[in-house]
């Protein structure tokens, strides 16, 4: 048996008739290459574990997930719950974090109103009474008895959708020992419905949930009532917060989905708005159709959900960027590219479209694109129970920065629209606003850029309180790397040499800086891992402090804080309290120290013995915040009680 075969010969390829014997005869005789038993590593790899998680947050929601006391705020992005709480200082101080989903987050969601009349972060006065005495119990059932006095639910659930179309609802319990977990309940998915969470509601009352598919179909969620999931966490230990679901099928796309408020006496009156766009025969175009289901609570689904032909929408709405439903007069607004219209009379079928004058500003430096700058979210403010009854208020914010305040009558749903003014940042979905004693802040998580917290002064421009940082996108990455195994034996000789001078020395960390955002607020950033300084407490100095040092004190039983600032050509001593909420400036008489002379340094010894040096004396304080020991230029002594 014969066939041909290719052969490299003399660096050419030829064919060539072989034999089948001869074929095997010659892969016998081909020697075969010894391996290696030594593998060497390699010098360099590519990282495959996130060491930095992105920073990017899609959604800022304002939730109680501790209780009523505690002005949390949720921080959400890909993959990543953030709870942090906003204080009296006006920085956001990080509680927990949870990242262990197992996939994307595709939404998020409040379940719960928070508390009527209460305000978040002012918990009431609380006195402590003695308790009667009681039989003493075994270890068992005390520490079983201490659980489930701490199974307490808060005001307010946080609800994500994941990418696999489970639900999960999250809240924040605290340890005995006085450590925070979360507590995270599943329910899967009745249906396997692509992207469902991309539209994602839950009803003023709280009793229903609704998630929505861009293809086509949405899913009613019927959920317990809060008390009721109240009562079977702290006996059970466990939620099981969903009665029942509801799958929908539709024809067309659903473009936006939103439950509207029912009037104040209708409060067991359930209102569902879609916005369904398909393409129509008779019209031979795609239509935009606005369809309202209703329902009570605790009816049968089955037949609430019947085919509905929907109501037209005029031509500048057929494609609104945002529903915003509004607490008066089961109304909303429908914010297009070019107008916003306030719709009146959704639910009984003679639907108007308003238009409101906005005046907005032209578009800031911010903005990126050649088309006029989009409305991207809103936010409701905190206000008490009365003034809601007769007033809606909305922040309206827009792509470049600018913040409208939308007020709405409850009588007349008489609109007034009024420019806040512009923050230093760009605006996504990571929007919202926070409560304040004296003002409402926004909370912004940045786009391309960083974000920040800013207060709305009554009459004044929005003041940028704290950062928020974000260094995304990442264009380049560099670090500071000296490594020299990456490096030829040459190199690696030369600085082998060098280091041996400081080889006892602690070696350096490296930096990593990369190149991040776009526009006027593109920056270089370092990327660092610790624990983030955050500006308190500001003020300003009327001469150049060229050093400072600060030193924990305690007097008289309270502790406080002295900081030395070493001036040109004298010294400045400054007292803060434990909650660094002020600044004292000690005169000259009162102070332990010298400030009559610029200080060069300063520290603290393990007796908490203040030691100064200045250019004139070396000062020696007590705890007790008394001079002992002051040492002159001319090595004299001189010793105060």
């Amino acid at each position: 048996m014969a066939f041909q075969s290719s052969v490299l010969r003399d660096g050419e390829w030829v064919t060539q008739t072989v034999n089948f014997q001869d074929a095997l005869k010659a892969s016998s005789t081909t020697p075969k290459v010894a391996s290696d038993p030594s593998l060497k590593a390699p010098e360099c790899g590519i990282l495959s574990r996130t060491i930095i998680e992105s920073p990017v947050v899609h959604w800022i929601l304002p939730v109680c997930l501790r209780s009523r006391s505690h002005n949390d705020i949720a921080f959400i992005g890909d993959r990543f719950v953030q709870i942090s709480e906003l204080r009296d200082d006006g920085q956001v101080h990080e509680v927990i974090r949870k990242a262990d989903f197992g996939t994307r987050i595709r939404n998020a969601i409040v379940l719960g109103c928070p508390p009527k009349g209460d305000i978040p972060g002012a918990a009431a006065a609380s006195i402590k009474t003695e308790d009667a005495d009681v039989p003493m119990k075994d270890v068992a059932e005390a520490k079983e008895g201490k659980e489930a006095k701490k199974r307490v639910l808060p005001p307010q659930l946080l609800v994500l959708m994941l990418e696999t179309g489970d639900a999960v609802f999250l809240f924040i319990q605290e340890r005995l020992d006085g450590t925070l977990r979360f507590v995270a309940t599943t329910f899967q998915s009745p249906r396997n419905l692509q992207f469902l969470g991309y539209h994602f509601s839950i009803d003023p009352s709280s009793r229903y949930m609704s998630a929505g598919s861009a293809e086509g179909g949405f899913i009613i969620y019927e959920l317990e009532s809060l008390s009721h999931m109240s009562t079977q966490y702290e006996s059970c230990g466990f939620l099981k917060p969903i009665k029942s679901t509801r799958v929908r099928l539709t024809q067309g796309v659903i473009h936006k989905m939103e439950f509207l408020y029912p009037r104040p006496e209708d409060d067991y009156h359930i209102i569902l708005l879609l916005i369904i766009v398909r393409r129509e025969v008779s019209k031979q175009a795609h239509v935009s159709r606005m369809v309202v289901y209703d329902w009570e609570l605790g009816d049968e689904l089955t037949a609430v959900f019947r085919s509905e032909k929907g109501t037209p929408l005029p031509k500048e709405h057929r494609m609104p960027l945002m529903i915003i439903p509004l607490k008066v007069n089961t109304a909303f607004l429908a914010v297009s590219e070019h107008s916003i219209g306030i719709v009146k009379n959704a639910f009984t079928g003679q639907t108007s479209f308003d238009t409101l004058e906005t005046h907005s500003p032209q578009q800031t430096r911010l903005h990126h694109g050649a088309a006029e700058p989009l409305w991207t979210t809103w936010a409701r403010p905190f206000r008490i129970n009365i003034y809601l009854e007769k007033m809606d208020v909305i922040y309206l914010a827009r792509e470049d920065g600018v913040i409208a305040h939308i007020e709405i009558d409850s009588r007349d749903l008489v609109p007034t629209v009024m420019t806040l003014g512009t923050i230093s940042t760009n605006i996504t979905t990571a929007f919202t606003t926070a409560y304040d004693v004296f003002s409402d802040v926004l909370i912004t998580g940045g786009d391309s850029g960083p974000g920040g917290i800013w207060k709305l002064i009554p009459r004044k421009d929005p003041q940028q309180v704290s950062v928020i940082p974000n260094w995304s996108p990442v264009v380049d990455l560099v670090t500071t790397d000296t490594n020299p195994s990456w490096r030829s034996d040459s190199k690696r000789k030369d600085l082998s040499t060098k280091r041996k001078v400081s080889s006892n020395s602690r070696p350096k960390s490296d930096r990593i800086f990369c190149t991040s955002g776009r526009g006027p607020r593109s920056s270089l950033t370092e990327l660092r891992w610790g624990i983030q300084a955050r500006i308190g407490l500001e003020f300003d100095h009327d001469q150049h402090v060229r050093q400072s040092w600060m030193f924990p004190v305690e007097a008289q039983g309270e502790r406080g804080f002295y900081v030395i600032l070493s001036l040109p050509h004298s010294t400045d001593v400054l007292h803060f309290p434990a909650d660094l909420s002020n600044a004292n400036a000690l005169s000259p008489e009162a102070c332990p120290f010298d400030t009559s002379s610029r200080t060069i340094s300063a520290f603290q010894t393990e007796q908490t013995v203040i030691i100064q040096v200045s250019e004139t004396s070396t000062c020696l304080v007590a705890p007790t915040q008394r001079r002992v020991l002051t040492i002159l230029d001319s090595f004299s002594l001189s010793l105060q009680q």
